[in-house]
């Protein structure tokens, strides 16, 4: 009995370290970035000058999806940036990204 207890506990334990809050901290700051891009993407979708607008600042982090992540926002915000200088913004879409926050 004493045994099983021990190895419960343990058991307990690794779980709760498997499933720590900064899992859920990474996905709230892709979460985060991508909301921030989307507007951005949207106002130049309407119509919006890129040189009046002030490009978003993206969190950053060291985990590996949160960089990817910023790699795929970036480009995305590129892309409509130079749609919108070329004066082409029906052209613009809502990007689909890869990597998915909080928001799947």
């Amino acid at each position: 009995m004493n045994i099983t207890f021990r190895w419960l506990m343990v058991a307990a334990i690794v779980f709760q370290l498997l499933a720590s809050p900064v899992y859920g901290a990474s996905k709230a700051i892709i979460t985060r970035n991508q909301l921030k891009a989307i507007e951005y993407i949207t106002q130049l979708k309407a119509g919006a000058d890129p040189n009046s607008l002030t490009r978003p600042q993206l969190r950053r982090h060291n985990k590996w999806k949160v960089k990817q992540s910023r790699r795929e926002i970036n480009k995305a915000m590129d892309e409509a940036e130079a749609l919108a200088r070329a004066g082409k913004h029906h052209l613009i879409q809502k990007p689909e990204f890869v990597y998915k926050g909080l928001s799947e």
